[in-house]
């Protein structure tokens, strides 16, 4: 159990370390520093998109706009094979003169089928994908220009870091 002395020597120190620690708060330097600590944060963020960016693009992967083109490219092949069914259909019929009329969709053409016939479609986008990734699989060309952009992130968070220490450091010291 503590003394009452040595209790008396830590509220002393910790009534001057809170005094200081006010008046660096309150100091311009504080709020100048804050602020550059903020821009360092910012630029941070933006090294930290443009890495990712750069991932995802040397990984191959793809993007919501790609993901996008091939859906509106899955939906026109849905289209195509549809329209080629209905004629493969037509031919299959007994040939017998008809008056024109608007042409009819088959007698199984309902929801179900179509819902089935686009996940059929899905199921052979991803097959097709799975396996020209195996074909080709995505390089690493670009490896060193990440790992020199991871470098210079963290090169420039300890260089904050310790400037962060330096500064606040100087003004504590100057207002004794």
């Amino acid at each position: 159990m503590p003394d009452e002395g040595s209790q008396r020597v830590g509220h002393e120190a910790e009534a001057h370390l809170g005094r200081s620690i006010e008046r660096v708060v309150a100091s311009e330097a504080f709020a100048e520093l804050l602020a550059r600590v903020a821009e360092n944060v910012f630029a941070l963020h933006r090294i930290a998109s443009a890495a990712l960016d750069l991932v995802v693009r040397n990984l191959r992967l793809g993007g919501r706009q790609d993901l996008a083109r091939l859906g509106r490219q899955v939906g026109r092949a849905e289209d195509k094979l549809e329209r080629v069914l209905q004629e493969v259909e037509t031919l299959q019929q007994p040939h017998e003169p008809q008056p024109a009329a608007e042409p009819q969709p088959p007698a199984g053409d309902t929801l179900a089928t179509r819902r089935a016939a686009r996940g059929g479609a899905a199921v052979t986008a991803l097959s097709v994908g799975a396996v020209l990734v195996a074909l080709h699989p995505p390089s690493v060309a670009g490896l060193e220009d990440v790992v020199a952009l991871a470098a210079g992130a963290l090169a420039l968070v300890l260089a904050s870091a310790w400037l962060t220490l330096v500064f606040a450091c100087r003004c504590a010291g100057g207002s004794k």
